[in-house]
């Protein structure tokens, strides 16, 4: 009997930036091997939308957006401000950098005794003893939901065991907060530059998932953290990268995304995108790219 196809679960990711020299340097956490999804790998700080994030008080809690607003520029009826919400508390979560202000439109900054505080708040949301709203109510922090952009969206492939619908979404690293993991899911961190992590997972010293690698490709261009806001703020659709897999002759996989050559062509024979062989698809049915022949995933 055929398992049960993994839903998508939705999803929220924020790419913290800052200035470097010689461009932009981007917020990268390892992840334990003792999860299920993304084992060992170096991602940006997020994860699933939880129920607590589409709360109808937290609204009041944000600043700059509301969820017509939100749910207007990821192409949703409703429930858009969640994703936001879910983007800064699992960048706190597993940070402990917290976007948000108090009493001023500059971003929160951290003494030694806020950030002291702020981290035993932390532990108690990870053992549900607060909820984030709790937090934000508490410490009279409002979620600067104004200064995060939409990026992209990706959908993890399906025959995954997992699956992810995710929003990815930019933002400018606050100043005067130090980021420290969680260890428990994070066991590391490193601000790099989007080309040098590409470089760094090629050498085989950061290993990076497919949909990380293509983003930080996308980031390597971005000169300041002003022009990758500006170009993501800007209204136009966002295509929804869904990969698919190819074999070439020598039995190697590629994931394939829009806009790589054949990838039209396998969506055509795997239009559910389910990545297996339906009754209507032949297995090992070959798509030609350049010289090499690939055929879908059986």
């Amino acid at each position: 009997m055929n398992p049960t196809p993994a839903v998508p679960r939705p999803a929220a990711t924020v790419i913290l930036a800052r200035n470097v020299s010689d461009g932009i340097e981007v917020f990268m956490m390892e992840r334990t091997t003792a999860v299920e999804f993304a084992k060992g790998m170096h991602v940006f700080p997020g994860g699933a939308l939880d129920r607590a994030d589409h709360h109808p008080e937290i609204a009041s809690l944000c600043i700059g957006l509301d969820d017509r607003a939100a749910s207007e520029t990821l192409g949703i009826e409703q429930g858009g401000l969640a994703y936001w919400i879910a983007a800064i508390r699992e960048c706190f979560e597993e940070s402990g950098l917290l976007l948000g202000y108090r009493g001023s439109d500059q971003l929160l900054q951290l003494a030694a005794d806020e950030a002291e505080r702020l981290a035993a708040l932390r532990v108690d949301m990870a053992q549900s003893k607060m909820s984030f709203m709790d937090i934000l109510r508490q410490e009279q922090v409002k979620a600067a939901t104004d200064r995060i952009a939409y990026y992209s969206h990706w959908v993890t492939q399906a025959g995954r065991p997992r699956r992810y619908d995710t929003r990815f979404f930019v933002a400018q690293a606050p100043e005067g907060q130090t980021a420290l993991q969680d260890n428990h899911e994070t066991v590391g961190q490193l601000w790099v530059r989007p080309d040098q992590a590409i470089d760094l997972h090629r050498a085989g010293t950061l290993n990076l998932m497919f949909p990380t690698i293509k983003t930080l490709e996308s980031l390597a261009p971005f000169k300041c953290v002003e022009e990758l806001l500006e170009y993501a703020r800007k209204p136009r659709p966002k295509q929804v990268m869904a990969p698919v897999t190819g074999v070439d002759r020598s039995g190697a996989s590629h994931p394939l995304i829009p806009g790589d050559f054949a990838y039209a062509e396998i969506k055509k024979l795997d239009p559910d995108n389910q990545g297996a062989c339906c009754s209507y698809i032949q297995p090992g049915h070959p798509v030609q790219i350049g010289q090499d022949v690939l055929r879908l995933t059986a």
